[in-house]
């Protein structure tokens, strides 16, 4: 059989239209869920050392049945990606953190790219970085990378890990720990999931966006927000994903 060759940097095409892997590189022979599985645990450690991984949460991300997502981490252990047990802890080798690593950076510029450049909102970025950052080597993310002016944030404010140096971030406080009449603004937005990102766009609710705390409950510790001159409340859950710093700060 003749060897398929491409162009480096280029995603090859099956017949069939589908996406294939592109040049060869420590991620080369990872599946898509495979890559998904190592970013995922990747934003987890990033956000919460102490948080631990279910394999439940990650049969919902990546849509597929609890035992596809077994088989697909004793894959990656094979791999030397993962430290796994099948009803245990789940870590990231050093290897598996350099890709996890390179697919949030790939994700949170391509949303970069798509906000700042093609003026896509931030929710809908989303969905299209989730497909992007699995067709896009490090050379174009580099060159993203270049032409944005080396962004250290995506449009929700979560770091975008550089190959350089460490970048400055502002991390802020949960929104939750703020109390009535404080006037605060939205630094980072923790979750990445695109109903959630569209649901905060309804209330105006972006990083930079500037909100008063009018209420408090002390029984399920919802929250009464004024935003752009309008109340809205929102429940404690959402409100945990969401960080910001006083008022009288800036983001950066």
């Amino acid at each position: 059989m003749d060897e398929l060759v491409t162009m480096e940097g280029l995603p090859e095409i099956s017949k069939n239209g589908t996406h294939k892997r592109m040049k060869k590189s420590d991620s080369a022979h990872l599946s898509e869920k495979e890559e998904e599985i190592l970013e995922y645990i990747g934003k987890i450690s990033e956000d919460d050392l102490t948080r631990s991984i279910k394999r439940v949460n990650i049969a919902k991300i990546l849509k597929c049945s609890p035992a596809l997502v077994n088989k697909l981490l004793k894959h990656l252990e094979e791999k030397g990606l993962i430290h796994y047990e099948k009803y245990g802890e789940i870590k990231l080798t050093n290897k598996g953190v350099q890709i996890a690593n390179s697919l949030i950076r790939k994700h949170r510029l391509s949303e970069a790219l798509f906000v700042d450049i093609l003026g896509l909102e931030s929710s809908e970025a989303h969905d299209f970085a989730c497909k992007f950052e699995h067709i896009i080597d490090d050379k174009i993310a580099d060159r993203i990378e270049e032409v944005l002016n080396n962004p250290s944030i995506c449009p929700h404010g979560n770091p975008i890990p550089s190959k350089k140096t460490k970048k400055k971030v502002v991390r802020g406080n949960q929104l939750t720990s703020f109390s009535t009449n404080d006037v605060v603004i939205i630094s980072q937005i923790l979750k990445e999931d695109t109903d959630f990102l569209k649901k905060l766009a309804k209330m105006g609710i972006e990083v930079g966006t500037r909100i008063k705390v009018i209420e408090k409950s002390p029984i399920d510790g919802s929250l009464l927000l004024e935003i752009n001159g309008r109340n809205f409340a929102l429940g404690e859950k959402t409100a945990t994903n969401l960080l910001a710093i006083s008022g009288k700060d800036e983001v950066n």
